[in-house]
C-alpha cells in the first residue's frame, strides 16, 4: 500500500468520527464509570450528591484509544486479524466491534452531514478540526473518569498545590492522615505512598527537585473541569 492511499484511507476515517459519533464514545466509554458510581451513591440532598470511596483507585490515560476487542468472543471483528488490511480498515472495524449497525450508521451519516457544516469543505480543515476535538474529548474523559475515582482529599492536595505553588510531602502526609482518622475504613485498603501515587500516575501532580507536591497543567484542568461543571464535592 501506498503512502498516498493510506494517508487517504485516514481522512476518510476522519470524516466520519466526528462530534455525534463522539458524544455515543464518550457515553459508552462512561457507562460502566456511571454504573458504579450509582452503586457507590449514598446520599442526595441540598448539599449535593455523596460517594462511598471506590474500592480501589487506577489512574486514567488520557487517550481514548479502544481496548482491543476479544476475537474468541461472539461478534467480535475478524477484520482486524485479515491480511492486507490498512490502517483504516483496522480502525474502522473496532469501532464497528463496539457498536451494531443500526447505532452506527446513522451516526455516521450525521457526521457526514455535519462536518461540512461545522469544518469546510476543504479536507485540511476538516482534519484540523477533528483532531482538536478528539484531543479536547480525550481531556473531558480524562477528566470524567478522573473525577469518578479521585477521593475528596486528594482534591484538596490538588487544591492546596494550585493555592500554594507546592506541597511539601510532610504537609500532604498530614492530610493524608487527618482525613484517615477521620475515615479509617474507607482508607484502610491503601497508604500515603498509593494516596499520593494515583495523583502522579494520572498526571495530575509531579514532583519538583526539591520532592515537593505541583500541580501540573492537566492537574490545573481537570479542577477547572470541577469548578466550571459545578460537579458536587467528593467526600473522604
Amino acid at each position: 500500500m501506498t503512502p498516498e492511499k493510506i494517508v487517504q484511507d485516514l481522512i476518510d476515517v476522519l470524516k466520519i468520527v466526528a462530534w455525534p459519533a463522539l458524544v455515543i464514545w464518550i457515553a459508552w466509554f462512561l457507562k460502566d464509570e456511571v454504573k458504579r458510581a450509582a452503586l457507590r451513591l449514598i446520599e442526595i440532598g441540598p448539599g449535593g450528591a455523596k460517594f462511598a470511596p471506590p474500592a480501589q483507585q487506577t489512574a486514567t490515560p488520557t487517550e481514548g484509544v479502544p481496548a482491543r476487542p476479544d476475537n474468541s468472543q461472539p461478534g467480535s471483528v475478524k477484520a482486524l486479524a485479515m491480511k492486507g488490511s490498512s490502517l483504516a480498515q483496522q480502525f474502522i472495524a473496532s469501532w464497528k466491534a463496539y457498536f451494531p449497525p443500526d447505532e452506527l450508521e446513522p451516526a455516521v451519516e450525521a457526521v457526514r452531514r455535519d462536518l461540512p457544516v461545522r469544518a469546510g469543505t476543504d479536507p485540511n480543515d476538516q482534519i484540523d478540526a477533528l483532531v482538536y476535538l478528539v484531543a479536547a474529548n480525550n481531556l473531558q474523559l480524562f477528566y470524567e473518569r478522573t473525577y469518578n475515582s479521585i477521593y475528596g482529599s486528594q482534591i484538596q492536595l490538588l487544591e492546596q498545590s494550585r493555592v500554594l505553588s507546592n506541597i511539601s510531602p510532610a504537609n500532604a502526609q498530614q492530610l493524608y492522615t487527618a482525613t484517615k482518622t477521620q475515615y479509617p475504613d474507607a482508607y484502610k485498603p491503601f497508604s500515603f505512598e498509593q494516596w499520593t501515587g494515583f495523583l502522579i500516575a494520572s498526571g495530575l501532580v509531579a514532583l519538583d527537585a526539591n520532592g515537593n507536591y505541583i500541580l501540573t497543567p492537566n492537574g490545573r484542568g481537570f479542577l477547572k473541569y470541577i469548578y466550571d461543571r459545578r460537579l458536587p464535592p467528593r467526600f473522604y
